[in-house]
């Protein structure tokens, strides 16, 4: 069994989540391509890890919630609190709840850029990413190393 913890995806969620805020709802950034999460569970359902996170910005507040719960409570009360508003007035109370949404979109509408995630790209590619890291190490270490040449 896998937990696939999404960061925020481009989906309409927002659009068509109940929304009891005096404002519309909106997704905060980073915002994440809906393509990482099928990617995140197709790699899930082969390998089956116990956490699997889909987006940097994810792993980074679940880490930091994990190590410093206040500093992360001061966070989301301070800032993202703010960043889940669109500022437009908000619209359908209910969202989806007792009908469905009838448009079929899988992209969401958000403001922000919508960005592949390199972080769960390496986590679904483990041995690429170690060749990767292992060459891009050497040729740190060669750049770096001091020349015997003359």
């Amino acid at each position: 069994m896998t937990l696939i913890k999404p960061a925020s995806i481009d989906t309409p969620f927002p659009e068509h989540a109940g929304n009891d805020m005096a404002q519309a709802p909106k997704l905060p950034p980073p915002v994440y391509d809906p393509a990482d999460v099928a990617k995140a569970i197709l790699y899930a359902a082969e390998h089956g890890p116990r956490d699997l996170y889909v987006g940097g910005g994810g792993k980074m507040m679940s880490s930091l919630g994990n190590r410093a719960p206040s500093v992360t409570d001061w966070v989301g009360a301070r800032v993202m609190s703010r960043t889940q508003k669109a500022g437009a007035a908000g619209r359908d109370r209910d969202g989806a709840l007792y009908a469905a949404g009838r448009d079929g979109s899988v992209r969401g509408a958000s403001p922000h850029h919508v960005m592949r995630s390199v972080y769960t790209q390496a986590s679904v590619t483990p041995v690429l990413t170690g060749i990767l890291l292992a060459g891009a190490t050497a040729a740190a270490a060669s750049l770096l190393a001091p020349s015997n040449r003359r």
